[in-house]
């Protein structure tokens, strides 16, 4: 016998403003702007990058894992592996554009972090999308 998890009003209009078509969208705009300024401020970053190396891990692990979450949701879940493998080489041509950038150097490790971003904000999308959104059904 299966089970219905009766939620508040208030969180089941909350899932149909996330899966609405302008909000996934939305999702992808911030997205690919996120990618472009890895690109465009790449020489500001440069100059003012002053965190320790293990804040520098922090950063690529969430910016990465931000990116793909929010390409995830605004492809949806049929093209959730899309968005990983998209950021993911969004990663691998940052880390390469640094080699041509002043103060910047890139590194195999960023990019093998910036993976492990990718996948923890996948898995979290993933489990969420379906247990959470999939399972609940208002009583």
């Amino acid at each position: 016998m299966t089970q219905t998890v009766a939620i508040p009003d208030a969180f089941a209009r909350g899932v149909r403003v996330i899966n609405h078509r302008w909000f996934r969208g939305l999702c992808i705009v911030v997205s690919l702007t996120m990618a472009s300024l890895l690109f465009l401020e790449a020489h500001a970053i440069a100059r003012v990058n002053l965190v320790p190396e293990f804040m520098h891990r922090i950063e690529h692990i969430s910016y990465f894992g931000a990116m793909a979450a929010l390409l995830a949701h605004g492809l949806g879940r049929r093209g959730y592996w899309v968005a990983g493998y998209a950021i993911l080489l969004v990663g691998a041509l940052d880390e390469w554009h640094q080699l041509y950038v002043p103060g910047r150097n890139g590194s195999i490790y960023d990019w093998l972090v910036d993976l492990l971003g990718v996948s923890a904000a996948l898995l979290v999308y993933r489990y969420a999308a379906v247990r959470l959104v999939d399972g609940w059904k208002p009583a």
